[in-house]
């Protein structure tokens, strides 16, 4: 969702084979089920958590736009990864707009799908309209295809259904249209959302789309705003409403927080990564509920600066000329809307996270990465004793020398110098009938060097990044 049109990206690839040489080689081999899935459904929700992430608009080599943190986009999206695994949730989800479209050859989205790799639990993801924009637009399913059905969707569509463990069913729905940020449903998908429904009853599910099902205020009261809205998305909640099984539906395009209750299922929209107040949120979800907590990118001046740019904003006018930094506050939303406790009982609740609980939350989490820390530190202090003991073995075997054997090898070393065939000869003799000749086979081969990282695009207000994973505090709603 922007004012401006959005623009693919003509940087050149810096590799010779593509993504997509490289997936449509792998796709000729069967796929006999992903690890996490199962055909068999539970009778009650299990206990499992999740991560939604939304709006990381990654792109490199373009300056900040508007209120989007362009420059920082590879940065924030990489050390949330990183705090991401400390949480170890069962899976990850993204809501759409991953990238500020394809690029040129899909620089960006291989840029994506390389630091996506680095979660260590299953992900996957729907579209936005920057994924799909551009001149011309993308066509979805040659480019998002190949990674979609590495994802568990095994259909001919860009909206899918997974079961990312058991019990637990997933819908992605495509609401993307290319160059617009008007969202749209067609009639053949919400056919198909009433079927899968249908043939998945029994289990937890959870919807979800880039665009809102539910515009929260102010999207759902007409102009302006309806220009970033999904037109038949009552079409989609009529659908939702006839399924039992359906506790949640998850949105991102309009960065901002807010979670509402319609027909005992809970629309929660989330703020994006890339504008402010540049958040991912944790679900954690047991029998009696779904505790929901948000989480800062670690880089504070950086959010400063996002808050700047998104008050300095022609949607922030749009919002109320008077007080420009009303927006913030809108984006923010209230405490309920950033950690809650949303109640899946016979009388559903939103409650706010106490501070208390937040506290808790946080120590437990903190807890958690220094028993990891500790863990590894363990790891590469046994290892670097391993190699120490290594390395004084071919010491020790000098040391074992014999006076004897110094005054042999003198003899040798001085026989060597003195250039006497004869004794040469006899020595390439005798190495020629002790040793097999070599082959092929037998000529040392180099190791490849390790492929390094991208790096993140320079940025003098980031801070040095580190690989300890970081523990993001929650967001507690801001006075």
């Amino acid at each position: 969702m922007d004012d401006e049109a959005i623009k693919g990206v003509s940087a050149p690839r810096s590799f010779s084979i593509s993504r997509r040489q490289f997936l449509q080689a792998l796709s000729a081999v069967p796929i006999v089920g992903l690890p996490w899935a199962s055909a068999e459904s539970a009778a009650a929700p299990p206990n499992f958590s999740f991560v939604y992430i939304t709006d990381s608009h990654l792109v490199t080599g373009q300056p900040d736009t508007s209120f989007k943190m362009l420059q920082e986009s590879q940065l924030f999206l990489q050390e949330s990864i990183k705090a991401i695994n400390s949480l170890k949730p069962d899976f990850v989800i993204f809501g759409g707009d991953q990238v500020e479209g394809p690029g040129k050859d899909e620089k960006n989205w291989q840029l994506f799908i390389d630091l996506a790799q680095g979660l260590n639990c299953p992900w996957f993801f729907v579209l936005g309209e920057s994924d799909v924009s551009g001149k011309p637009p993308a066509d979805k399913m040659k480019t998002y295809g190949l990674d979609f059905k590495g994802r568990g969707n095994t259909g001919s569509t860009p909206y899918w259904s997974t079961d990312p463990m058991p019990g637990v069913h997933l819908v992605g729905l495509d609401t993307s249209v290319a160059n617009s940020s008007i969202g749209e449903l067609e009639e053949d998908q919400l056919k198909w959302l009433k079927s899968d429904l249908t043939a998945n009853r029994g289990k937890f599910t959870i919807v979800v789309s880039h665009h809102p099902l539910l515009a929260p205020p102010p999207y759902d009261g007409g102009a302006p705003w309806d220009d970033y809205v999904l037109p038949n998305g009552a079409d989609a909640r009529e659908v939702i409403a006839t399924s039992p099984d359906v506790r949640m539906v998850l949105s991102g395009h309009l960065y901002l927080n807010k979670v509402q209750l319609e027909n005992n299922v809970f629309h929660v929209s989330c703020a994006g990564l890339n504008i402010y107040p540049c958040e991912y949120k944790h679900f954690v979800v047991n029998k009696t509920g779904i505790t929901m907590q948000s989480y800062e990118v670690p880089f504070p001046a950086l959010i400063k600066k996002a808050n700047k740019a998104l008050a300095a904003s022609t949607l922030a006018s749009k919002y109320n000329r008077q007080k420009s930094d009303a927006i913030l506050q809108l984006c923010e939303g209230e405490e309920q809307d950033q950690n809650a406790f949303l109640s899946l009982g016979s009388n559903k609740t939103i409650r706010p996270l106490s501070k208390k609980e937040l506290k808790e939350q946080q120590k437990v989490l903190e807890e958690r990465i220094q028993k990891e820390q500790e863990s590894l530190k363990q790891g590469k202090d046994k290892a670097s004793s391993d190699k120490k003991t290594d390395s004084k073995k071919p010491d020790d075997k000098r040391e074992d020398k014999k006076p004897d054997d110094k005054k042999s090898d003198d003899k040798k070393s001085n026989d060597k110098r003195s250039g006497s065939k004869k004794s040469s000869d006899k020595k390439s003799n005798d190495k020629n009938s002790d040793q097999p000749a070599k082959g092929p086979e037998d000529k040392p081969t180099a190791e490849p060097a390790p492929a390094s990282s991208a790096p993140a695009d320079k940025n003098p207000d980031a801070p040095p990044q580190t690989s300890e994973p970081s523990a993001d505090k929650p967001t507690e709603k801001k006075d």
